[in-house]
């Protein structure tokens, strides 16, 4: 008879147990700490061998006891139980993302980015159209690669159908996927070249600026 070498609770909790050790690890905390914690600011007790239980996959809480974690750690329910992989516990902003279609990693960079006093270059990147056709581009590049990566037959189908969409209308250009990889990728390969031009011309029309007048407001010279 084999042994198992994983226990069937660890393999039943495993999403539990794993992404509660995660979350505990990303928040500079282990058990005693986040037992104290839960004792401090919500007047509870959760014992820190039973938070032991909970990381080892040894059991699940209940719906109390999961409130209490999810307060202490500021994490939602959803994300430790694996139903979903926003950990922002606040249900609105959960709608936005979906809404967007960004998670609270993205959002947070973008606040980042508005703190370093640099939002007027993120503004420059969503109004120019060059870059969004470039992202257009990038993002049906990652869509039909992953189709043909997660289904090995996808490839062969979507040429098969293509091949006959062809034969039945002459002078119809369909791609397979791979000849719309193709393209996509040409098409990129365009786009940012076009976006490195407008980049080389606004360096040069700074250092022509720069070139033109100096901090203490005379002309520098060559």
């Amino acid at each position: 008879m084999t042994i198992r070498e994983t226990p069937a609770y660890f393999t039943e909790n495993d999403i539990f147990a794993k992404r509660l050790t995660e979350i505990m690890k990303e928040r500079g905390t282990d058990q005693t700490k986040l037992a104290e914690k839960i004792k401090r600011e919500q007047g509870r007790v959760l014992q820190r061998q039973t938070i032991s239980q909970y990381t080892r996959g040894q059991s699940k809480p209940d719906t109390d006891r999961l409130t209490m974690l999810c307060k202490a750690l500021n994490i939602s329910p959803s994300y430790l139980l694996g139903l979903s992989d926003e950990k922002d516990p606040n249900e609105k902003l959960q709608a936005a993302y979906r809404d967007i279609g960004l998670n609270s990693r993205e959002i947070k960079n973008i606040r980042k980015i508005k703190e370093y006093g640099a939002i007027d270059g993120l503004h420059v990147i969503l109004d120019n159209p060059a870059i969004l056709l470039l992202c257009n581009h990038i993002s049906k590049l990652i869509r039909i690669s992953r189709k043909i990566l997660d289904d090995k037959n996808y490839y062969q189908t979507e040429t098969d159908r293509v091949q006959q969409i062809r034969a039945g209308i002459p002078g119809v250009t369909i791609l397979t996927p791979y000849e719309e990889i193709g393209y996509q990728r040409h098409a990129a390969a365009q786009c940012f070249e076009g976006i490195i031009g407008l980049s080389t011309g606004a360096t040069e029309a700074i250092r022509f600026v720069m070139k033109q007048e100096a901090p203490n407001g005379e002309h520098q010279k060559d």
